[in-house]
C-alpha cells in the first residue's frame, strides 16, 4: 500500500476512534502544574523566576514526545536540529547555538541527564523514556549548574526507584516498519534498597528510497537501558547509583542535492541555468564542457558523467524522498554512563555529591556528501572520549534566606578523527585528495559558585549569584593528506613548518582562560499566585580550537575566544481563574560579546568571534476552560543581529543568527471524556516556524522557508489505568520542510538538504501494573 494511502486510512481510523457514546468528562493531564528543581530545590514552576518550560513524564506521554528532537514542538524559543540522524544534535535557544559538527566542541546550550552534564554534540540526541520530567531553562544558567551555559540548558530527569512495586510496558507499531518497545519495572530489593530498570528500543526503515543504492536512508535502530539502585541509608543519607547505556546504528544522512553557484554579487543562487554553467566552467576550469551539463543537473560534475564513462547523468526526479547515493556510510554510536549521587542532611544544610563518568564512542561514514550515484565527495569522523565530573553542593534555608554554594570539576579526553575525500572518480581533473586528520583534546575545568535568595518583605525577594570558572584545553593535531589537491587544501602553520609532505608534523598547543558569571534579580509577588521578576544575568562559555577534516589555518587562526552573554530579562507568571489557566510572559535583551559564530568553509565549519545582540519575547498560555478540555498555546518573537560578518564579494555586514526564526508558534487542543467504562481523548497539536537562515553568510540557497506541522493522537484508557490504546498521526498535511542545508558551490556546485519526516501514522498499546 502506498504511504499516502496508508496515512489516509490512519486518518479515517482517527476519526472513527473518536465517535463513542459521550459520557461526563474526566480530568485531563496537561494542565497539571509541574514541580521543578531549576534552583536545586523543589518548587512549583510558577514560583521560579526563570523562563522555564517543563513537562512531567505523564505529560510527555500524553504529548507523544519520545525523543529530545521532539521538544521544539512545545517549547517556545527552542529549535532542535540534526542532520537526519543522531550524528550531531544542536539545541538552539533564542538564537544561541553551536552548529559546528566537529565532535570536540561543547555547545552553549547544555544538556544534563539526572544531574550529569553530557559534553558530546553527538550524544545529546537520545530517546526520552521513563522520565520524571524534562526542564528547559532559557538564558545563562552559570550560578547554579555545574557546567556553565550561555544559552540555557535542557535537563532530563529519570523516574527514581520506588519502594512500592510498579511496572509498565508500551509497544508501538507504525508505517515504515516502525517497532518501538519501552518498559520499566521498579520496586524494593530489601527494606532499605530499591531498584529500577528501564529500557527503550526503536527501529524503523527510512522514508528516503534509494532504488539503486546500498540501502534506504532515514532509518532508526537504537537501544537504551538504564538501571538505578536507591540506598535509603538513614533518615539523613540517601545514595543513588545510576547506570545507563545506549547504542545507535543507522544509515548515514539522507542528503538531497540541488545545484548552487556563486553569482557576481557573491551570493549563492540555484535558479539561472546559464549562470550555473558559467560558474562550473570558470570556477572549476571546465571550459568548453558546460554544453555537456543537462539543464536539470544537480551539480557541476555528475552531469558530466556520461562523457567520461561514469554512467548516466544524475538529475534527480523532483521527489525529495527519492535519492540515489553511491554508498551507505552510517552511524555507530555507543554510550556508557555511571552517576553516583549522595545526599546528606547535615546540621547546616543538605550536602549533595554527584560523581559522574561517561564513555562515548562514535563512528560515522564515509558519508556520501555529494548525494549522487558517483563517488565525488565523502566525509567521515570518529570519536573515542571519556569524561569525569565531580560536583559538590551545600544548600540550606533560614526564615528569610535560601542559599546554595558549590564546586564543580570536569575532565574530558577525546581522541578524534575527521576526513574528507575529494573527487576520487574524477582523476582526469587532477583534483583528487584525501584529508585524514587525527587529533586529540584534553579539557580541564573547575568552578566555584554560589547563589542566595533573600526575602526582603512578605512579597519581595532578591536573588544574587556568582561563579568563577577556569578552563584549560590542550589540542594535538596530526593532519594527513594525499593527492595533488593537498597543496591547495592544507596551508602552512598548524600542519607544517615549510613545504608539504604526506606526513606533516601538526601542532601541539594549549589555551586557558578564566572568567566570571553572575546574577542579580528582584522578585515580586503582587498576588499569592503571581510572580513578577526582573534581573541581569551574565554567562560565559570557554573558547577553543577549530579542528576537523579541513585545516586551512595557522595555530593562531584556529583559536576562538570565550563568549560573554549578558541577559536583561523580565517576566510575569500568573495563575488565572482559580487555577484554570496559567499565563507566562517573558521579555529579554541579550548583549552578546565575542559570539562563537560559525560559517561553512569547504567541508568544515569554521568558528570565530564576533559581537551581536538578540531581543525578543515569549508567551505561554495553558488553559482548562471547561471540564475535560485543555489548551496549550505558545509564541516566541526573536530579533537577532551578528556584526561584521564577511559576506564574500560584498564584504562585511550585519546579519541574523543561524536557525533563529523571527516568529515561532505552537498550539495544542485536547479533549477527554468518559466512555466504555474508561476514558477516551483526542488531541491535535501544531507548530509553525518562520523562515530562517541556515548559514551565517547570507546565501539565498541556505534560507529555509517557513513550515507548519500538524499532529494528532486519539486514545482510550481503562478506568483502572492499566491499559491504554492509542492511534497517532505525525505531519498530517505531509509538509515538505528543510531541517538543515550545507552549501558546496566551491566543491561540487551544489547545495545539499536534509528534509523532515513525511506523514507518519501508527498505533501503540501500554500496560501498567503494580
Amino acid at each position: 500500500m502506498c504511504p499516502n494511502c496508508r496515512a489516509g486510512v490512519a486518518a479515517r481510523v482517527l476519526i472513527l476512534f473518536c465517535i463513542p457514546a459521550i459520557a461526563p468528562p474526566v480530568a485531563a493531564q496537561v494542565i497539571d502544574e509541574v514541580t521543578v528543581t531549576a534552583q536545586k530545590r523543589e518548587q512549583s514552576i510558577q514560583d521560579v523566576g526563570i523562563a522555564i518550560t517543563a513537562f512531567s513524564g505523564d505529560q510527555l506521554d500524553a504529548l507523544g514526545l519520545t525523543d529530545t528532537t521532539d521538544l521544539e514542538r512545545h517549547v517556545p524559543g527552542l529549535m532542535v536540529t540534526d542532520i537526519g540522524s543522531a550524528v550531531t544534535t544542536v539545541f538552539n535557544i533564542r538564537g544561541v547555538s553551536q552548529n559546528d559538527f566537529a565532535d570536540h566542541h561543547e555547545p552553549p546550550v547544555a544538556v544534563y541527564t539526572d544531574g550529569a552534564y553530557v559534553s558530546y554534540l553527538g550524544g545529546v540526541g537520545m530517546n526520552m523514556f521513563d522520565l520524571e520530567r524534562v526542564e528547559v531553562l532559557k538564558g545563562p544558567q552559570g550560578t547554579l549548574f555545574g557546567r556553565n551555559a550561555t544559552g540555557g540548558l535542557v535537563h532530563l530527569i529519570s523516574r527514581r526507584p520506588t519502594f512500592e512495586p510498579e511496572a509498565r510496558v508500551r509497544l508501538s507499531l507504525g508505517e515504515y516498519q516502525q517497532r518501538e518497545l519501552e518498559g520499566a519495572v521498579s520496586g524494593p530489593l530489601s527494606e532499605r534498597i530499591a531498584g529500577r530498570l528501564a529500557f527503550s528500543a526503536k527501529r524503523h526503515d527510512g522514508p528516503w528510497r534509494d532504488p539503486d543504492g546500498p540501502a534506504d536512508k532515514g532509518d532508526a535502530d537504537s537501544l537504551s537501558v538504564r538501571g538505578q539502585l536507591l540506598f535509603d541509608v538513614s533518615e539523613d543519607v540517601q545514595i543513588l547509583l545510576n547506570l545507563r547505556a545506549s547504542r545507535v546504528d543507522v544509515n548515514d544522512s539522507p542528503w538531497v542535492p540541488r545545484r548552487a553557484y556563486f553569482r557576481a554579487d557573491g551570493l549563492v543562487g540555484s535558479t539561472d541555468f546559464d549562470q550555473f554553467v558559467d560558474h562550473c566552467e570558470s570556477f572549476f576550469g571546465l571550459t568548453g564542457l558546460g554544453a555537456l551539463i543537462p539543464p536539470d543537473a544537480v551539480d557541476c560534475f555528475s552531469g558530466l558523467a556520461p562523457a567520461f564513462g561514469l554512467g548516466p547523468a544524475f538529475t534527480g526526479d523532483g521527489d525529495i524522498y527519492t535519492i540515489d547515493h553511491d554508498r551507505n556510510g552510517g552511524l555507530d554510536r555507543d554510550y556508557l554512563g555511571a552517576t553516583l549521587e549522595v545526599s546528606w542532611q547535615t546540621a547546616i544544610g543538605e550536602l549533595v555529591s554527584i560523581t559522574n563518568f561517561q564513555s562515548f564512542e562514535k563512528e560515522y561514514g564515509p558519508e556520501d556528501t555529494d548525494a549522487t550515484p558517483y563517488r565525488l565527495l565523502e566525509f567521515f569522523q570518529s570519536q573515542d572520549a571519556d569524561d569525569f565530573s565531580q560536583e559538590l553542593r551545600l544548600s540550606g534555608d533560614t526564615d528569610r534566606l535560601h542559599w546554595i554554594t558549590g564546586f564543580y570539576y570536569l575532565s574530558i579526553d577525546s581522541d578524534l578523527n575527521a576526513g574528507t575525500a575529494f573527487y576520487p572518480d574524477l582523476d582526469f581533473l587532477a583534483f583528487d585528495a584525501v584529508l585524514d586528520n587525527d587529533y586529540s583534546t584534553e579539557t580541564r575545568s573547575w568552578a566555584v559558585f554560589a547563589q542566595a535568595e533573600l526575602d526582603l518583605a512578605p512579597r519581595w525577594s532578591l536573588v544574587g549569584g556568582l561563579r568563577w570558572t577556569d578552563d584549560r584545553m590542550e589540542l594535538q593535531f596530526r593532519p594527513g593528506c594525499t593527492g595533488p589537491l593537498c597543496a591547495v587544501l592544507v596551508f602552512p602553520g598548524m600542519v607544517q613548518e615549510s613545504g608539504f609532505t604526506d606526513a606533516v608534523p601538526g601542532a601541539d598547543t594549549t589555551r586557558s582562560s578564566g572568567d566570571w558569571s553572575g546574577k542579580l534579580q528582584l522578585n515580586w509577588h503582587p498576588r499569592a499566585d503571581w510572580l513578577a521578576y526582573a534581573g541581569i544575568t551574565r554567562g560565559q562559555k570557554a573558547g577553543g580550537y577549530n579542528a576537523g577534516s579541513y585545516a586551512p589555518w595557522t595555530v593562531d587562526q584556529s583559536i576562538f575566544d570565550d563568549e560573554i552573554l549578558t541577559s536583561y530579562e523580565a517576566g510575569l507568571k500568573a495563575t488565572l481563574f482559580g487555577g484554570a489557566a496559567r499565563l507566562n510572559l517573558t521579555g529579554f535583551y541579550y548583549d552578546y560579546q565575542d559570539i562563537q559564530v560559525f560559517t561553512f568553509q569547504g567541508t568544515t565549519l569554521f568558528v570565530y568571534n564576533s559581537d551581536g545582540s538578540a531581543q525578543g519575547a515569549e508567551v505561554e498560555l495553558i488553559a482548562n476552560p471547561a471540564e475535560g478540555w485543555e489548551f496549550l498555546l505558545g509564541a516566541a518573537f526573536l530579533d537577532t543581529e551578528v556584526e561584521d560578518i564577511e559576506q564574500g564579494f560584498l564584504g562585511p555586514r550585519d546579519t541574523q543568527m543561524i536557525n533563529a526564526p523571527e516568529l515561532t508558534l505552537n498550539g495544542l487542543g485536547r479533549y477527554e471524556w468518559s466512555a466504555f467504562g474508561g476514558s477516551m481523548g483526542l488531541q491535535v497539536d501544531a507548530s509553525w516556524v518562520d523562515e530562517r537562515k541556515l548559514n551565517i553568510i547570507d546565501h539565498p540557497a541556505t534560507l529555509a522557508d517557513a513550515y507548519l506541522l500538524v499532529n494528532a493522537r486519539a486514545y482510550y484508557a481503562t478506568d483502572d489505568g492499566r491499559w491504554e490504546f492509542e492511534v497517532f498521526g505525525e505531519n498530517l498535511t505531509d509538509e515538505e520542510y528543510v531541517v538543515t542545508t550545507f552549501q558546496l558551490p566551491d566543491i561540487t556546485g551544489s547545495a545539499i538538504d536534509i528534509y523532515g519526516l513525511p506523514r507518519w501514522a501508527g498505533v501503540s498499546v501500554t500496560y501498567r501494573w503494580d
